[in-house]
């Protein structure tokens, strides 16, 4: 019986012992993750910075109140534009008709969107089409 228990003891302390050394070893593989992806997350707020917010600003001086916006990356600009802002990216939540139809260049066209922001990967659909080519 006393064997038994030392044994159980031995195994209660390893396992306690186990449990510390897992926690350590996970806290330090997420504390390291800072330094591997911040370089990243740093260029990605300077470019906000530099590049969408005085986008966004822009838009906001440069425009109508009735203006529109369409846009693929939406946050900060719309925010700074201050005006009607429809999210046209193919996974975007914002638009249920969007969402349902990712590549409806009708749908987006026929908003009589004032500013159309566009990048190379998406919208192939869109940049083909004469309503685009010829008010854009």
């Amino acid at each position: 019986f006393l064997t038994t228990y030392r044994n159980k003891l031995k195994l209660s302390i390893l396992s306690k012992n186990f449990k510390y050394i897992t926690v350590t070893i996970i806290c330090i593989l997420n504390f390291s993750q800072i330094f591997t992806f911040y370089p990243f997350v740093d260029l990605y707020g300077v470019g906000i910075k530099e590049c969408n917010i005085v986008l966004g600003k822009w838009i906001n001086e440069n425009s109508l109140s009735n203006s529109s916006l369409a846009v693929w990356d939406a946050g900060v600009i719309p925010f700074y534009s201050n005006i009607r802002t429809i999210d046209i990216y193919p996974d975007s939540l914002q638009d249920l008709h969007l969402y349902n139809n990712p590549e409806d260049g009708d749908y987006i066209l026929e908003q009589n969107i004032t500013f159309l922001l566009l990048n190379d990967e998406y919208f192939s659909y869109i940049k083909a089409d004469i309503r685009f080519l010829n008010n854009y």
